[in-house]
């Protein structure tokens, strides 16, 4: 075979087939793809599927890939050489050419260079390389010319956010443990590299059958995915949906693996009530109310300071008396005074409007005043369900359980030794 097939050929067109266009951005765009007769012979006769890779998968990262023991040096990550390409493609081409043929396992992200930052592109590219894991969206290989960047990825169908629209009645409580479980594992495993996803939402829940409802997911996007190390010593870095932040990001702290676990707990409550827990009319009335009386125009200084392009740093004067015994009124009542959370807002924009919502938002996250409702009735048929929400949604960081300990599975032990050698190595 290696006489007409070169498998560590850097051509796309080598190794797959285009299909269908599946989606379209302003990246550039996404088509089904599977692989060409001649790959498909070579990665069956010579190269052969690794036994139990599935099982293995789901229980750590994929095996026979370096990623599965290297760790990190100084920050930097390390991504899969060809061999490792040549046994993924293996792995993952568990069916006879022909029913590849007709289900187009893989899909393709076609990524314009001229329209993206490469270096953030690659970046993420290395990352979901490192935290390959059966709940993690399979990075196949990628390949890069002068123009595009072709990364070879697992198939999707939909994601959560689809089949929360699509069912009226929500989704079926089964559906919502299992999906919670998986998104839970996937995290564990992201989280034991020291990595933090930083994005994690309903969109970014991919389904990996055609039938959604009955559907594995896979965590997908990870673009805001940075080294837990470098964000502890960037304060000023603040990315993700807002709705989905946890009350230690909107005062203005590093986001660590514990912000994750929080927008984890939106999720679910999400997907078991079809609202957010702190963004439904309920809590904004009862913010409002808390927060009800005339509302005194703030006489102080305002200095914006630029101290790096795009940062903005506001130093404020101290406030008169009369604003002081309103705030402190407040702040007894148990809701927190919105100007602490100005500086945040202003991170994400400028917007008038965006930083009212953004205040209105971080107070009812972050008061103690507003608690978590779980009065729907849908917790009572799963109590569960109930327990696993109020442990995610823990508004002390130091109290917050982690992934592993929500699902009852360790992941850092196993990569804890490797991590180890690699800075001996270092």
């Amino acid at each position: 075979m290696r006489l007409c097939y070169d498998p560590h050929s850097s051509y796309l067109s080598d190794h797959y087939r285009l299909g269908v266009h599946l989606g379209k951005g302003a990246f550039g765009e996404v088509r089904a793809a599977r692989l060409r007769l001649k790959s498909h012979v070579y990665s069956k006769r010579a190269v052969g599927k690794e036994k139990d890779w599935e099982e293995k998968r789901a229980a750590t990262a994929e095996p026979g890939s370096p990623d599965a023991k290297s760790g990190q040096i100084d920050g930097s990550l390390k991504s899969s050489g060809s061999k490792n390409n040549e046994q993924r493609r293996a792995n993952q081409d568990k069916h006879h050419y022909l029913q590849g043929v007709m289900d187009w396992p893989y899909a393709c992200k076609i990524i314009k260079k001229s329209r993206v930052d490469v270096k953030g592109i690659l970046r993420e590219i290395e990352v979901l390389d490192m935290c390959q894991h059966a709940h993690v969206l399979l990075l196949v290989e990628h390949f890069e010319d002068k123009k595009e960047i072709c990364m070879i990825m697992g198939r999707c169908y939909g994601d959560v956010e689809v089949v929360h629209k699509a069912e009226k009645n929500g989704i079926p409580l089964d559906a919502v443990k299992k999906w919670t479980t998986q998104m839970l594992d996937g995290m564990a495993f992201v989280h034991s590299r020291k990595i933090v996803h930083r994005d994690i939402k309903l969109p970014n829940l991919m389904v990996t059958s055609q039938v959604l409802l009955e559907g594995d997911i896979v965590l997908g996007d990870f673009g805001f995915a940075e080294d837990e190390q470098q964000l502890f010593t960037m304060t000023n870095d603040i990315c993700g949906t807002p709705l989905m932040l946890a009350p230690e990001t909107f005062d203005g702290k590093p986001q660590q693996c514990p912000a994750d676990v929080w927008a984890a707990g939106c999720c679910l409550y999400e997907m078991v009530t079809r609202e957010h827990p702190f963004s439904n009319p309920r809590v904004q009335r009862k913010v409002k109310d808390g927060m009800e009386g005339p509302c005194e125009e703030m006489s102080m200084s305002v200095r914006i300071k630029r101290e790096k392009p795009g940062e903005i740093n506001l130093m404020q004067a101290k406030l008169n008396e009369g604003q002081k015994k309103n705030f402190k009124g407040k702040e007894k009542q148990g809701f927190r005074n919105r100007k602490d959370f100005h500086q945040v807002a202003t991170r994400f924009s400028t917007n008038a409007r965006f930083v009212e919502r953004f205040e209105e938002l971080a107070v009812a996250v972050t008061s103690p005043a507003v608690q978590v409702d779980t009065s729907h009735a849908r917790f009572q048929q799963k109590p569960e369900l109930k327990d696993m929400v109020l442990k995610l949604l823990t508004r002390d960081v130091k109290q917050r359980p982690t992934a592993e300990q929500v699902i009852g599975k360790s992941y850092t032990s196993a990569t804890q030794p490797n991590e180890t050698e690699n800075k001996l190595g270092a």
